[in-house]
C-alpha cells in the first residue's frame, strides 16, 4: 500500500504522514506496535474488582485473554495474507516484505508486554492466593495461557459450554480441586 494510499484513507496529505513518520517502514512499524499493545487488556484486567469469588475472576480473566489473542491472531492472519500477496523470492530466507531488514526484533517488545499481562493477572488473584495450590506466578501463567492458547479453538469453541475453561482451570490450580 502506498503511502498516498494511507494519508488520503485518513484524511491528511501525504506530507503529514513523512512530517511524522521519516519511512514508510516506520509507520507501519507504529501501527503494529499499537495494535498489539496490551495496555487496554491490562487496563481491563486491573479493573476486575478484587472482592468478587475466584471463579468469576477466573473468567473474566480467560475473557480478556481470549480478545488479545484474537487481535494477535487477526494481525498474524493479515500478514500471512500480505506474505502470500507477495511475489515470491529467490531467496526463501530473506525477512518477510512486511518486516524490512533492519528492524529490531520484535522480541524484547513482545517479552514486556507478556510480562506486563502477566503481573496484572498476579495483581487481581493476589486477594485469593491462598486458594491456589501452586505459587500466585504460576497460576497467573496458567491462567494467562489457558486464555491465550484456547483462541486456537474459537473455531470449535460454540461447541464448548462457556464455563468449561473455567472450571478446568480452576480444578487445575485450586486446593479444593472437588468443589470447582
Amino acid at each position: 500500500m502506498s503511502t498516498r494510499r494511507i494519508a488520503d484513507s485518513v484524511g491528511i496529505a501525504e506530507g503529514t504522514v513523512f512530517r511524522v513518520f521519516p519511512t514508510k517502514e516506520d509507520l507501519l512499524r507504529e501501527a503494529v506496535d499499537s495494535y498489539l499493545d496490551p495496555s487496554s487488556f491490562i487496563a481491563e484486567i486491573d479493573a476486575i474488582d478484587p472482592g468478587l469469588p475466584l471463579a468469576e475472576k477466573v473468567h473474566q480473566v480467560l475473557t480478556i485473554s481470549l480478545q488479545a489473542a484474537t487481535r494477535v491472531r487477526v494481525y498474524m492472519m493479515a500478514m500471512k495474507r500480505n506474505r502470500s500477496q507477495q511475489p515470491p523470492s529467490g531467496d526463501q530466507t530473506s525477512p518477510p516484505p512486511f518486516a524490512p531488514g533492519g528492524l529490531p526484533s520484535p522480541h524484547h517488545a513482545f517479552g514486556a508486554q507478556a510480562t506486563a499481562l502477566h503481573e496484572a493477572i498476579q495483581r487481581v488473584l493476589a486477594p485469593n492466593a491462598d486458594e491456589f495450590q501452586v505459587e500466585l506466578p504460576t497460576a497467573a501463567a496458567y491462567i494467562m495461557t489457558t486464555g491465550m492458547a484456547s483462541f486456537m479453538l474459537t473455531p470449535t469453541a460454540a461447541a464448548i459450554p462457556a464455563d468449561t475453561f473455567v472450571h478446568l482451570t480452576l480444578r487445575a490450580l485450586t486446593k479444593d480441586r472437588k468443589a470447582q
